[in-house]
């Protein structure tokens, strides 16, 4: 007897397209022009959000998927994509990516910035930018861009002009010997 796949899969796989777009469509907001209110946020309670697209400021408590407009704030957690002229993450930030003219992100996990101007606090992450900064104490951090300043951090740093205040581990492309340090500083 032949069995037909598509009658079995494609019940299944209806069930999961469903369930994904709900999913977007239920924890979503919009911000109109003011930036103060959303005029669209469903459920209209909620404190997490998959989706957010703002035409000015649009700030969420938690996001955990794409943040569209020109300038994103995120209060508590990121975890997903930020794509605008400004990006701010105040909280916790895990596996992210921004993309504006102005990226930071305060208490970092792995961050990956692409822009202008990339700030990062802490954790690891990925910088390329024309400014980028790595302060407090990172872990490893890859800096690549016109000017690149690191607080203390064990990575690379690819640019003009290169500052790192307390060196564990370092390695810039045309130095001629791998740099050092007996013990870390870490406060």
């Amino acid at each position: 007897m032949k069995y037909n796949n598509y009658l079995i899969f494609y019940p299944v796989s209806s069930v999961f397209k469903i369930a994904a777009s709900m999913t977007l469509l239920l924890n979503c907001g919009i911000t109109g022009l003011s930036g103060s209110k959303n005029f669209v946020k469903i459920p209209v309670r909620t404190k997490t959000e998959v989706f957010h697209a703002s035409l000015s400021k649009g700030e969420v408590e938690n996001l955990y998927g794409i943040n569209l407009g020109v300038a994103n704030i995120v209060k508590e957690s990121l975890v997903g994509i930020q794509v605008g002229g400004a990006n701010i993450s105040q909280g916790d930030t895990y596996a992210a990516a921004q993309i504006a003219l102005y990226n930071t992100a305060e208490k970092a996990g792995f961050t990956i910035q692409a822009g202008g101007a990339n700030n990062v606090e802490g954790g690891a992450g990925v910088q390329v930018g024309l400014y980028n900064s790595s302060e407090k104490n990172g872990i490893l951090a890859v800096q690549a861009g016109g000017v690149n300043h690191a607080e203390s951090s064990a990575g690379v740093q690819v640019g003009l002009y290169n500052n790192e205040k307390k060196e564990f581990l370092r390695f810039r492309p045309g130095d001629s010997t791998l740099r050092k340090k007996a013990t870390p500083e870490f406060n």
